[in-house]
């Protein structure tokens, strides 16, 4: 799970090794997906040229470069130059005692720094820009007020004034900040760990992917309605234009590359396929391609439900026969007429036994194939269900469960996750295991030490020595 362009030849190598890995079974990290709608919202289509630019640049490049971005531009470019300073952020503190008005806040003041922006990554602009206009007052004082020194005029290549944030600059902060909560919101929903006990599997399941997407594409909708009206110029309305079209550009690429996205949502009992049928009414080209998907990748379980039936001992369950022709054995045998049970009589009669398999082969097919039906039909489940893991495995212990194959792709299903930023955090806590004097751990001795630690925390395995460090 990555959105890694050689991921799809890491996938054609591993299928060489085992056919049932194929091209479809590559899915796409959500988050990153999240990251790069965001970073399209900032900083247009033209992002990797930027990144290129902004490399290597010198000083007075990058303010300029940034710039161009609007009041995003201006906020990075003031938190940047007053964090660079520990002259400046003593003078930012002091405007900040300085918008106190409450005659009992000066008791209960807190200093807050500002957060300065790492690239995107992770909505770090969001939280750069939230903590900005939280802290509006001062930052207006600072650019007012600040008169930087002669040796600033002669060394620094910035001009404060060329960043000065106005009160139209300051509402398309609001707009900006506005827009970008949900994907926030979406981040921190989408990459799980929920840690409320008996909701583990209520978060970050695959399920909700494309829940979560409809959510964001219906956000983005409605900003470019609402900015309709705005000139062509108009950062903000660039901004969201791009937005839409990176995840138009996503929704194409996750519906077609494969059906688990539309399979686990319609395995959701709350959900089914009416979810699209509702929410995706205007596109019924993308309903049927849901609908289709789910379809195929039912047929695929039944196939191999039934393929793993027929390689079991074969159990023959004969009919009885006839009592007609019980009978006339019988009376036959009375007579004298049979006098072996090896006569051709009894051979014949033998013969007539048929294996009720093969009577009920099609009908059992059948009964099979109309469960994603029944399951259609039975409509949505009355009750909220927040974790449909859990519903799924109720049913997988009830002897008369009506879903057995639905089943079975449910717990397949529902143990993917969202986003990989478990098992990129996982991998991100190495680098404290490998210190200076630990640099010469082979990769097991590492892959154990980190396997370890992440299943007791998780639970997983228990172990008396997390007493002992307590």
């Amino acid at each position: 799970m990555d959105n890694a362009g050689n991921n799809d030849s890491m996938i054609e190598a591993i299928g060489r090794e085992l056919p049932e890995v194929t091209k479809r079974s590559r899915l796409r990290c959500s988050g990153h997906i999240i990251n790069l709608i965001v970073k399209a919202i900032l900083y247009g289509q033209g992002i990797t040229s930027f990144a290129k630019e902004i490399v290597g640049c010198s000083d007075k490049q990058a303010f300029e470069l940034w710039r161009r971005f609007g009041a995003i531009g201006k906020v990075h470019n003031t938190i940047k130059w007053i964090m660079r300073s520990d002259t400046r952020r003593q003078m930012f503190i002091s405007y900040q005692k300085a918008d106190i008005t409450n005659d009992d806040e000066p008791f209960n003041h807190v200093e807050k720094l500002l957060i300065k922006d790492g690239g995107v990554r992770w909505n770090s602009t969001y939280y750069m820009l939230e903590r900005a206009l939280e802290l509006q007052r001062a930052i207006d004082l600072f650019q007012r007020y600040y008169k930087p020194t002669q040796k600033e005029k002669e060394e620094a290549p910035y001009s404060i004034t060329a960043d000065a944030v106005t009160d139209e600059d300051w509402t398309e902060v609001r707009r900006f900040l506005k827009l970008l909560r949900r994907f926030v919101t979406a981040t921190i929903h989408l990459q799980g760990n929920s840690e409320d006990e008996g909701f583990e599997g209520a978060r970050g399941s695959l399920w909700e992917v494309f829940t979560w997407m409809d959510l964001l594409s219906v956000k983005l909708d409605r900003a470019i309605e609402t900015s309709v009206d705005e000139p062509e110029d108009s950062h903000f309305r660039s901004a969201v234009l791009c937005g839409k079209q990176k995840i138009d550009e996503y929704w194409d690429r996750m519906s077609v590359e494969t059906p688990f996205y539309f399979a686990t949502t319609i395995l959701h009992p709350n959900l089914k396929l009416a979810w699209f049928k509702d929410h995706w009414r205007k596109y019924p080209l993308w309903i049927k391609r849901a609908e289709t998907g789910m379809k195929s990748l039912f047929q695929e379980y039944v196939a191999n439900e039934q393929s793993e039936q027929e390689e079991e001992p074969a159990q023959n369950r004969y009919r009885k026969l006839p009592a007609a022709v019980i009978r006339s054995h019988e009376k036959a045998r009375q007579l004298g007429l049979i006098d072996s049970d090896d006569s051709d009589e009894n051979l014949h009669q033998s013969h007539l036994r048929v294996d009720e398999e093969y009577s009920t082969h099609r009908t059992k097919r059948r009964r099979i194939e109309s469960e994603l039906q029944k399951y259609y039909d039975e409509g949505l489940e009355s009750n909220i269900v927040d974790d449909p893991l859990k519903w799924w495995i109720k049913r997988s212990n009830d002897p008369r469960n009506p879903y057995p194959i639905l089943t079975r792709m449910a717990m397949d299903l529902f143990s993917i996750p969202a986003m990989s930023a478990e098992c990129e955090r996982v991998f991100s806590e190495t680098k404290r295991l490998i210190t200076d004097d630990r640099n010469r751990l082979s990769p097991k001795v590492i892959e154990a030490a980190q396997c370890q630690k992440n299943w007791l925390d998780g639970g997983l395995i228990q172990s008396a020595l997390r007493a002992l460090v307590r």
